[in-house]
């Protein structure tokens, strides 16, 4: 079997007529197993997929506004050739981890017939207009698809504010009656800045991390 397994998620056997050495075994793809169901590892005859991990963006660390790259691989993972249609992706913009189709940010046609095995690269592009974590959601739509379950991924992308976005308005560094020391920020775009994360730091390496 294949060791290391998340909570939740089993040991499958990929061709169940096969042996028994680790090569055919893969960790299931369905939380808590598929007892009594075909195993989700098993090949079927038309199955695009994801590739696991295979999700990047540039720039790495992208501010707003900034157009963004985002690079994903898709596979044929079936047994027979499966035409490959179109690749989406949404943002989920109200985060109510719904993601509509009125937060649609890229839908780009293929119209690609995939071979068994066969891996294709695709890219994708977005401009976001405000900073903060995005959490997104990629879908692949393929005729005659068997497998839903593997041909979406979400993920969360972190986007920076613009230099000179949030700025120093007021800094108190000698504070009375042994009172504390305190600086206002002033936020000068046109949209909410999501500060959780930040770091401040003074020149004796003092820092602190703002929670919320």
């Amino acid at each position: 079997y294949s060791p290391g397994n998340q909570p939740g998620f089993s040991d499958e056997k990929v061709d169940i007529f096969g042996g028994d050495g680790q090569e055919n075994w893969r960790d299931s793809q369905q939380l808590n197993g598929t007892p009594g169901s075909t195993n989700s590892v098993s090949p079927v005859a038309f199955d695009l997929a994801i590739v696991p991990k295979s999700i990047s963006w540039q720039p790495v660390l992208p501010k707003r506004n900034e157009q963004i790259e985002i690079a994903l691989q898709a596979e044929n993972s079936g047994i027979e050739a499966v035409f490959f249609e179109s690749v989406r992706a949404f943002a989920d913009v109200n985060s109510d981890s719904v993601f509509s189709h009125a937060e649609l940010i890229a839908d780009r046609g293929i119209q690609q017939q995939l071979a068994p095995d066969e891996i294709r690269e695709i890219s994708l592009e977005w401009a976001p207009d405000k900073s903060g974590k995005h959490s997104l959601r990629v879908v692949l739509q393929a005729s005659r698809d068997l497998r839903t379950e593997n041909n979406s991924v979400i993920f969360v992308l972190p986007v920076c504010a613009r230099r000179h976005d949030v700025v120093f308005n007021e800094i108190m560094s000698a504070p009375a009656d042994d009172g504390a020391e305190w600086l206002e920020v002033l936020n000068k775009s046109d949209q909410a800045v999501d500060l959780q994360g930040w770091l401040l730091a003074d020149i004796s390496s003092d820092s602190e991390t703002i929670a919320a």
